[in-house]
């Protein structure tokens, strides 16, 4: 139904007398059912009531009544709806709308629609001008899927996008956030943190970050947190420069001075990047990884949790307490305790004094068993510390383990087989194979071992030096023992048995015990150290004691037979066993490595 003919016959009288109002100021009042003129205190007033539809500059009101004051301000009630373009809707219970400033204030149950945005809120205030909503006493904007809340706001239609201010949240299928500032743009649908914000990340909400500047794409599942960001899931926390969370991936990636620490770890990098899904860190530049009784440092760490399994590129210190490796490129699983170990490697056990150099190295922890192949000069190599003078072995292979692990034996057996060669200041040894035991620091020589020191040769199908306190204290010949002594190479002085045991004082020989079938040859001097006969015995036992390193005296014990012999017939004699092999003895550490010594 139309408005009243009376009333439109009594428009043009009603406008007579009226106060000029500028004509952008002006409303229109397209429809309603009923409508009622009055003049008060020199204001124009009209009562617009049922289907009421108002319209100025392109934005559209309907109401089911409304006050329209001097054409300009209209104030309305019953199912307000504000339409501006083809995008905005604002529903309300009342709403003031002032025609000069263009706008308006609404209460009750208010819905703002823009797009696919809702924002709902008891009362707001939108400048249909420049297309802005206020609200100061909380609001909720929400696109069915991602809801955000605060006590204060600004809607910014033609930006799309939207300002929160004071006891923000968010709550989304993926995460759920609160903070005291935050911008969200509708278009991209992109979060941008402005302040101390918290994000409860993940369905179970069981990862969370705090910051204070950052942005969350939510369609892509993007995040980037800075400003003091910390990320904490489960029991592990950390922190780094700048933070990124890819959900699809289920990544975060923490940049410049990332630390991530839990009761049992610690890392650090200038980069971590942590897989949530198959629970992995990945640090790059400087790293640092501690736990479990192990330090780890290297270039670059790769560390799976889940499994228990870490590798490391680039120079790497590996720490567990007594034993430290280092390496080019490490590879370590828990499951199966082996360790490979390669480029450069060098293993210590602090505790023993024992060095192990190689290039490629295999550990395996449970058994603390330790395989060693090549090295830097194509060798292993084998040092036993000690401050006056270490120890040098060097072998094809080497490799050690527990002594005897049922019975909790913490001591170590080390092999080493093919070409063995040991070099001391004050001692040398060749051999084909060799173990040593660290818990009494016993080597053991096989297969023609050779024993120098000074210019005596030692010889026998099996070989014992004793060491104690790092020094030598007795080396013993198993089987077809022979010393041989000579000070010019053509004269030798030997000695043969079943068995020698000599003993040391301060690595000097203080006393030397043969038995077994002893036979001995010896070059008799005057004090001049003119040659001047040869002394040949046999007997079941020979003692020997030493002064100043040289022998003082020797006793034979039960002697069977004795001569003295003229040099002239004494000359180039030798025991059945004898065999000068100096060219076997390396002369220096640099001797290990010679492909062949003859």
């Amino acid at each position: 139904m139309r408005i009243t003919t009376v009333l439109f016959m009594l428009l043009p009288l009603l406008a007579f007398g009226q106060q000029p109002v500028e004509q952008g100021a002006k409303v229109r009042i397209e429809w309603a059912r009923q409508l009622e003129y009055h003049r008060e205190e020199g204001r124009e007033i009209q009562l617009l009531k049922g289907d009421v539809r108002i319209q100025h500059d392109g934005a559209f009101l309907f109401c089911e009544e409304a006050v329209v004051v001097n054409q300009t301000d209209v104030t309305a009630r019953g199912n307000v709806v504000i339409l501006q373009g083809d995008s905005l809707a604002v529903f309300a219970d009342s709403v003031f709308y002032g025609g000069r400033s263009k706008k308006s204030d609404l209460w009750g149950n208010v819905v703002l629609k823009h797009n696919e945005e809702k924002l709902f809120t008891d009362s707001l205030h939108y400048d249909l001008k420049r297309k802005i909503a206020y609200y100061e006493h909380w609001a909720l904007l929400t696109n069915d899927t991602t809801q955000l809340r605060s006590l204060r706001g600004e809607y910014f239609v033609d930006r799309d996008e939207a300002v929160f201010h004071d006891s923000v949240t968010v709550v989304d299928p993926k995460f759920e956030l609160r903070a005291e500032e935050l911008r969200f743009n509708t278009r991209s649908q992109t979060v941008y943190f402005e302040g101390p914000t918290l994000i409860s990340l993940g369905e179970e909400r069981d990862s969370r970050i705090y910051c204070e500047d950052g942005f969350y794409d939510i369609p892509n599942e993007l995040a980037e947190f800075a400003e003091r960001p910390q990320y904490l899931n489960k029991d592990m926390k950390a922190s780094a420069r700048r933070i990124r969370y890819d959900a699809h991936k289920g990544e975060v990636l923490l940049l410049g001075e990332a630390r991530v620490s839990s009761d049992e770890l610690h890392a650090e990098a200038e980069q971590i990047r942590y897989d949530e899904v198959n629970d992995v860190f990945y640090l790059e530049g400087e790293a640092h990884y501690e736990g479990e009784g192990r330090n780890i440092r290297a270039e670059r760490i790769v560390y799976d949790r889940k499994h228990e399994v870490y590798s490391t590129e680039g120079r790497s210190i590996i720490s567990e307490p007594p034993t430290i490796l280092e390496a080019g490129h490490t590879r370590y699983a828990e499951e199966g305790g082996l360790a490979i170990a390669d480029e450069g490697v060098v293993w210590r056990d602090t505790s023993a004094g024992l060095t192990i150099e190689c290039e490629r190295a295999e550990y395996l922890r449970e058994k603390d068993y330790l395989l060693a192949t090549g090295g830097e000069n194509g060798r292993p190599l084998l040092i036993v510390e000690s401050d006056e003078d270490s120890l040098f072995l060097s072998a094809d292979t080497l490799f050690a383990h527990k002594a005897d692990t049922l019975r909790g034996d913490s001591s170590r057996l080390l092999h080493a087989y093919r070409d063995v060669r040991i070099y001391k200041r004050d001692l040398q040894a060749a051999c084909d194979s060799l173990v040593y035991y660290e818990g009494d620091s016993l080597f053991r020589l096989f297969e023609e071992p050779v024993l120098w020191f000074d210019t005596t040769q030692l010889s026998g199908d099996t070989i014992e030096i004793q060491l104690a306190d790092k020094k030598v204290s007795r080396i013993r010949l198993w089987e077809h023992a022979l010393i041989a002594n000579s000070t010019d190479l053509l004269l030798f002085n030997q000695i043969s048995g079943r068995e020698v045991n000599i003993y040391f004082s301060d690595n000097e020989p203080s006393m030397l015990f043969v038995s077994g079938n002893v036979e001995s040859v010896y070059y008799i001097q005057d004090e001049s150290k003119a040659y001047v006969g040869v002394n040949r015995s046999t007997s079941a036992e020979m003692r020997m004691t030493f002064k100043d390193g040289q022998i003082s005296r020797i006793y034979s014990l039960r002697q069977i037979d004795g001569s003295v012999l003229p040099m002239r017939e004494g000359l180039n004699l030798r025991l059945g066993d004898f065999r000068w092999q100096a060219g076997r003895r390396p002369l220096s550490v640099g001797d290990l490595f010679v492909k062949k010594l003859d």
